[in-house]
This record gives structure tokens, sequence and C-alpha cells, in this order.
């Protein structure tokens, strides 16, 4: 489950920031990214609970 999180969360930012050619988020970039990770895995994992 955590894989799928951190997929939500990072999308492909990370592997950009890994290559230099995607600048770093900006603070709300982040909490957007963290709000739309954490609302889409919530409703893919509730309906499993």
């Amino acid at each position: 489950m955590a894989e799928h999180f951190f997929g939500l969360l990072w999308g492909d930012l990370r592997l950009g920031l890994l290559l230099g050619v995607a600048p770093p988020p900006r603070s709300a970039e982040i909490e957007h990214r963290a709000r739309d990770a954490a609302l889409t895995f919530l409703s893919a994992y509730w309906a499993l609970a």
C-alpha cells in the first residue's frame, strides 16, 4: 500500500528531479500533490476496508 501512496505522491517528479530536468516543487505544489495523493489513496483503499 505504501508503494501505491508514494507513486501517487511523486508521480514522475522524482525522476525529473534526479535527472535535473525538473525544478524543485514549490510549497503550494507540494501541498497540492500531498492532498491529491491522500484523497485518491483513501478513496481507493477505503472500499477495501
